[in-house]
């Protein structure tokens, strides 16, 4: 429990850098199949589609928070350096892109 807790820290404060589940089974040396099945136990979630989803809600309060922030710049911030990803990635989980939602 206390390693799937820190996975859940790790996952949600650094929000730019990626982590692959080969990475945090090593690093919290954990078998990945365990790691994940505990995971999704605990958050309901695969770590992914969590982390996914997290970001997304965080990205959408930025976009809500100040327009003159650049979308592209809430991406980097969400660890994408590729805007087009973010916009898919945040269209996938909000149903719509970031410019739309920013329209609200």
């Amino acid at each position: 429990m206390e390693k799937i807790r820190a996975i859940h820290e790790q996952i949600t404060s650094n929000l730019q850098v990626r982590v692959t589940i080969e990475e945090l089974s090593k690093q919290y040396d954990m078998p990945a199949t365990s790691m994940k099945k505990c995971f999704r136990e605990i958050y309901g979630d695969s770590i992914y589609s969590y982390q996914k989803r997290y970001r997304m809600n965080v990205a959408a309060n930025l976009l809500m928070e100040d327009s003159k922030v650049e979308i592209q710049e809430i991406a980097l911030k969400m660890g994408y350096e590729n805007p087009g990803k973010f916009s898919s990635a945040f269209k996938s989980v909000m149903g719509v892109t970031p410019a739309k939602y920013r329209k609200h």
